[in-house]
């Protein structure tokens, strides 16, 4: 219960009722409710408004002949007569529902407003009271209620049309039937290629309105439209609602001009639409020709992005097979992109010299600027030409360079790295020569055996017929036939590497090679201080290989370990396993701790007759590498001077050897 202090305007009220009785029945009457003035002891009424009859439907004289306790129904009756004898003068009281007696006999639930005055004259106290149906209270908070409803909606359909969402038209529906405080709502679609008007998106009730009508249906939606239950319906979609039970539906176009659709709401019976919803209505109805054209351009923009990202990554693709560096210039000659070749040509990121003056990459020749700078300005032609270009570390190599002007304005520069062909030709020409080196030494060897073995046995001949005690004489003598074995010796290897090799393969574990090679060399290892460590890993597997070939190849290399430090050192031998992209591999590593390898000849220690030794050959690297090659294996050199040196030989494990013959030299 509400209490306050009574107002002004009946305390002067009362202040002049002794002298004019008429005037208390007049500013009763002025008051906006219906208006009753009762003594609160014996509950009768005193005075009373037009609006009061007609309230109840009683007259004046009626209701004045009836007692508060006759007015107010039974059970609430006590209650209220009770909430009446309680008010004191000075203050008000709130009383809902409470049910009056009509001159119809239907009960009615009014609100009453008490305020009670004391009365000096009676000595009795006056209760003011006032009545108002129960239903302009629940229809007050119902407005206020959809009100907060509306503005509710409208924010949430704002944020959706930012952001549509993939059920953005349902969600919308349904904002609109809440904002409308409606029962059920829905979207009608007229498809263009379909004579059909189709249920696009539905409330609450899965039945509320028919899934489908006909095309004839449009004239009635063409015009916001509002029917009730107690009209003629017009069109399908009205007799549906009346077949339906809907007590009241309001429909309204939506995409005017060129209707696409209509939005629907409809009330259950008894159920009052608010005064705004035509208004609202029309909003909702523009909103959703917005969310709908927003949607469609969202998909469109989704298709456009996934196209956009599909060329992209084509684009990518091919891009990435592109051999050629490409460098796509703007028609103020600054760059626009570079290729995957060109970022890894010239050192750059796209990203970091888009924007730059093409003269920031393409540091070169004054030739090729002048090209370029000629189809900047529409008069270059597309021909080849030959030039010098620099990378960002500084580096120059050779380039093929090509200038094609584009029909939108720019150029585009493709440049092809001329230093791997100039490389391979420069091998090619290497290897030409020391084919035509073999094939001659191979030559002069067979034609050197003769006089060689003929000068050895004359050396013999002349050493038994001369004197014994001629011993300088016999010294030198000596000293020509170890030279006659030597060159001997160094044609046998040049005979060694012309000749085919044939190996016999076996499944052999290198480890035990290697332990039965170091075993020979043991003597030969502590006599030159030298200091070994020799490491196997676990769980190597075999190889499928000839061993006795791997044996002189190995051998090879410990031997020229050993050389490399005459007066002391360490030989580090080491064999594992580990995984390659091919296949699992077994590797061995020989290294000394020598003076090493200049880098100048380390790309040079497999060609044969190379060697920095003045009694070596220069045959015994190449072999080795043949015979390693000829295992469908790998040998590598790693140097650093003063430091030492590292051979490493790789080999395929059994299971990843090739199944066919070793191909023959």
């Amino acid at each position: 219960m509400n209490t306050r202090t009574s107002p002004p305007l009946l305390r002067a009220l009362f202040a002049g009722r002794d002298t004019e009785d008429n005037r208390l029945q007049a500013v009763i009457e002025q008051m906006p409710a219906a208006t009753l003035l009762a003594a609160q002891k014996s509950g009768t009424l005193i005075a009373l408004n037009s609006k009061a009859t007609a309230l109840t439907g009683w007259s004046r004289a009626e209701l004045l002949r009836l007692a508060l306790a006759e007015l107010v129904l039974a059970p609430a009756a006590a209650d209220a007569l009770e909430e009446i004898h309680q008010v004191e003068p000075g203050q008000a009281r709130l009383i809902i529902d409470v049910p009056l007696a009509t001159r119809a006999g239907r009960p009615l639930a009014v609100d009453l407003r008490l305020a009670a005055f004391a009365e000096p004259a009676q000595g009795d106290v006056l209760v003011l009271i006032q009545a108002a149906p129960a239903d302009e209270r629940v229809n007050q908070a119902r407005q206020a209620t959809q009100g907060a409803q509306a503005l509710d909606s409208f924010e949430h359909m704002i944020r959706l049309l930012a952001d549509p969402a993939d059920n953005a038209l349902g969600l919308a529906v349904e904002l609109i039937r809440n904002m409308l405080a409606a029962d059920a709502a829905g979207l009608y679609h007229a498809a263009p290629d379909q004579p059909m008007w189709q249920l696009f998106a539905v409330t609450d009730r899965p039945k509320a309105f028919p899934q489908q009508f006909g095309p004839s249906e449009a004239q009635y939606l063409a015009q916001p439209a509002r029917w009730v239950a107690s009209q003629r319906p017009e069109g399908y979609l009205q007799q549906a609602a009346r077949s339906a039970g809907w007590g009241q539906m309001l429909s309204h176009p939506v995409g005017l001009p060129g209707l696409v659709g209509a939005v629907v709401v409809a009330y259950k019976p008894g159920v009052a639409a608010p005064a705004e919803a035509p208004r609202l209505l029309t909003i909702g109805a523009l909103y959703l020709h917005q969310l709908t054209t927003q949607i469609q351009r969202h998909a469109a923009y989704l298709r456009t992005n996934e196209l956009a990202l599909r060329l992209n990554s084509q684009l990518a693709a091919i891009n990435a097979q592109v051999e050629e560096a490409v460098v796509l210039l703007g028609r103020d000659g600054t760059v626009d992109e570079l290729n995957g070749a060109a970022a890894r040509l010239f050192g750059y990121r796209s990203e970091d010299v888009t924007g730059r003056p093409f003269e920031d990459v393409l540091i070169g020749d004054a030739p090729l600027t002048s090209q370029v700078e000629k189809c900047l300005e529409g008069s270059a032609n597309n021909g080849l030409s030959e030039c010098r270009l620099f990378k960002r570390s500084g580096d120059a190599f050779p380039a093929l360079a090509q200038v094609r002007a584009l029909a939108e304005g720019g150029c585009v520069v493709t440049v092809r790295d001329l230093s791997s062909a100039q490389n391979q030709e420069q091998q090619r020409e290497h290897l030409d020569q020391l084919a035509f080196l073999g094939q001659g030494m191979h030559s002069f060897a067979h034609q050197l055996r003769h006089p060689l073995n003929s000068i050895s046995m004359g050396v013999q001949y002349l050493g038994m017929r001369l004197p014994q005690s001629d011993e300088e004489v016999a010294r030198s003598l000596t000293t020509i036939q170890s030279e006659c074995a030597r060159l001997s010796e160094m044609m046998a290897d040049m005979l060694d590497w012309a000749k085919p090799i044939h190996p016999v393969l076996a499944p052999i574990q290198l480890a035990d090679i290697m332990r039965r090679l170091l075993g020979r060399f043991r003597a030969k290892i502590e006599r030159r201080n030298v200091r070994l460590s020799f490491t196997v890993g676990e769980a190597l597997p075999q190889v499928m290989a000839d061993g006795r070939l791997l044996e002189h190849v190995f051998d090879n290399l410990v031997d020229n370990a050993l050389q490399a430090m005459p007066t002391g050192g360490h030989l580090m031998v080491t064999v594992t396993t580990d995984k390659h992209p091919g296949g699992h591999r077994v590797t061995v590593k020989v290294g000394d701790s020598g003076p090493g390898i200049s880098e100048e000849n380390q790309h040079k220690v497999f060609d044969p007759y190379f060697t920095t030794k003045a009694d070596g050959t220069g045959i015994g690297l190449a072999i080795s590498k043949r015979l390693i090659t000829v295992h469908h294996g790998a040998i590598a050199v790693e140097s650093y001077p003063s430091m030492g040196t590292i051979f490493t030989v790789t080999l395929p494990a059994l299971s990843d050897t090739p199944a066919e013959e070793a191909p023959q030299p």
